[in-house]
């Protein structure tokens, strides 16, 4: 978990904070302990440094993407990263992109990652694992930024398969909700009833979104075009109780 996601679960943490029973919240406190302390633990699945050398060989193709979001950023979804949205892209200006070859290795390091996440949703009393794959994995790698507009180049390129990863990013919403401002009593008469009144409360939501998926470039072809959505990181707001 780098600094921006921990810093997104401390937010959580805090905004669920006020309305937790003390169980709740020595139960979140441990489960904090956890995220910031995770076991690590090596990837055993060997990591083939000559089949990563060939495969990061010059080519003549390139990779051509653009990164962006669409959650919500207002209103009483703001937040949310629906499927069908019609929010427009947000571009997303600076963002590190990683490109690297695909390895047995770095696919049982992927897999070990999801499995971890999946068994922590699960049951908050799992141990948090957090898996090292071998140092020599970022030597055979490319790293860029994205552009004012969200994109990002990779060149000189060989056709294969190739993993596509972005940093955390952190969307900061200004959500909206009609809370009860008090009530007036009305007599007419021998009736009295009562009125509610509303009003409109602003709160501040964070939403980590992350992105990173296998594409591959086939023979002869000189150019693959992709549309990088960052989506919604659902291991830190399942891990806080958010959704």
């Amino acid at each position: 978990m780098n600094k921006s996601s921990a810093w997104a679960s401390c937010a959580f943490a805090l905004l669920l904070t006020a309305c937790a029973s003390p169980m709740e919240h020595a139960d979140r406190n441990a489960v904090q302990k956890q995220a910031a302390n995770p076991i690590k633990e090596k990837v055993t699945v060997p990591f083939d440094e000559n089949l990563a050398k060939a495969a990061m060989a010059k080519g003549s193709s390139r990779i051509k993407g653009v990164l962006y979001h669409r959650v919500t950023t207002s209103g009483p979804y703001a937040g949310g990263d629906y499927i069908l949205s019609a929010e427009p892209a947000v571009h997303l200006k600076g963002i590190t992109v990683i490109l690297l070859p695909e390895t047995e290795h770095l696919k049982e390091w992927l897999k070990l990652e999801k499995d971890s996440r999946s068994k922590r949703r699960s049951s908050k009393e799992a141990q948090l694992v957090q898996y090292v794959p071998d140092p020599r994995m970022a030597k055979y790698s490319l790293k860029t930024k994205t552009d004012e507009h969200g994109r990002y180049f990779f060149n000189n390129l060989k056709p294969g398969r190739y993993f596509v990863l972005a940093d955390d990013v952190e969307v900061n919403s200004t959500g909206s909700s009609i809370v009860q401002d008090g009530v007036s009593v009305i007599t007419s008469g021998y009736f009295t009833s009562q009125a509610a009144h509303y009003r409109t409360q602003n709160h501040g939501v964070v939403t980590v979104v992350e992105y990173g998926e296998f594409h591959e470039i086939k023979p002869n072809q000189n150019e693959l075009v992709i549309e990088s959505r960052m989506r919604q990181d659902n291991f830190i707001n399942r891990l806080w109780g958010m959704n």
